[in-house]
């Protein structure tokens, strides 16, 4: 099944996450058979992103749930807690 998840980082965030970057790809890098598609929510271009979405490959809604709680980005302060699937 193919779920669709949408991130949403605490405003002012934008040096943190930077500073999360390298973490969080090398991190998506090794769910990649999970995570098939993953990037940046901005307003334009250049922008610094205010979110991110997933697309992630699960049999299950725990799975995704998983992979959310083991996810850098999430836990960070630049992330809410909360994520939509």
């Amino acid at each position: 099944m193919l779920f669709a998840v949408i991130l949403h980082d605490k405003p002012g965030q934008g040096a943190l996450r930077a500073e999360l970057l390298p973490q969080d790809l090398e991190w998506l890098d090794h769910h990649s058979t999970e995570i098939i598609g993953a990037g940046s929510l901005r307003h334009e271009p250049g922008d610094v992103p205010l979110g991110g979405l997933w697309l992630v490959e699960a049999e299950h809604k725990e799975q995704v749930v998983a992979l959310l709680q083991s996810d850098p980005f999430m836990n960070s302060p630049a992330t809410k807690p909360l994520a939509r699937l």
